[in-house]
């Protein structure tokens, strides 16, 4: 059950029979959430460290279970929060501030869409970007943001950066292509 797939194309998954199998600051996590209206619920288990969290959450706000979770965690394993407040080596300090302008943009709206690719400007709709200012805005900027990683790909670079704020944490990803368009923008609950 804790095996990814292996697709007969492509490149391998890291999903497994209902578990997400990854890794969180360097300790191996499997991992699900799921959840209903006004419910929502993450369990994550640490096998090498034998520690399993589970978040049960009456409401779907912005801080979700997952990033509970992870809090709770680094309580337990002071080595995994020590491990998400430094950063990696190779960070570009222009990267670096426009990720820190993008999450910017999308707290307050102002989307500034020459320096998307044509495919990430159809993915942000007008009601995408509404929901995106409805919630990130009330996080407010964010207090840290700490360079994780940078991956090139066929489709451009991608660059992890964990974005701390008051409330929650979460990793924000940005892939840039080749002519310096942004291609894609996820956040990710931590």
């Amino acid at each position: 059950m804790t095996a990814p797939g292996k697709p007969a194309f492509g490149k391998g998954s890291s999903y497994a029979f209902g578990w997400v199998i990854d890794t969180a600051d360097g300790h191996e996590r499997i991992w699900h959430n799921g959840g209903t209206f006004g419910f929502t619920a993450a369990n994550m288990v640490f096998p090498r460290d034998r520690t399993a969290v589970v978040v049960l959450q009456n409401d779907a706000g912005l801080v979700g279970p997952e990033s509970t979770a992870m809090r709770v965690f680094e309580a337990f394993e002071p080595s995994a929060a020590l491990a998400a407040a430094k950063p990696a080596g190779g960070e570009d300090p222009a990267i670096t501030a426009r990720v820190r302008d993008w999450i910017g943009r999308f707290e307050s709206g102002d989307i500034d869409r020459a320096q998307l690719t044509a495919k990430m400007n159809q993915v942000l709709t007008p009601a995408s970007v509404a929901t995106l200012k409805s919630q990130l805005g009330a996080l407010g900027a964010p207090s840290r943001l700490v360079f994780v990683s940078k991956t090139a790909g066929r489709r451009g670079t991608v660059y992890v950066y964990r974005a701390v704020f008051p409330a929650t944490t979460f990793d924000v990803q940005i892939a840039i292509n080749s002519a310096g368009k942004i291609a894609g923008f996820f956040i990710v609950p931590q």
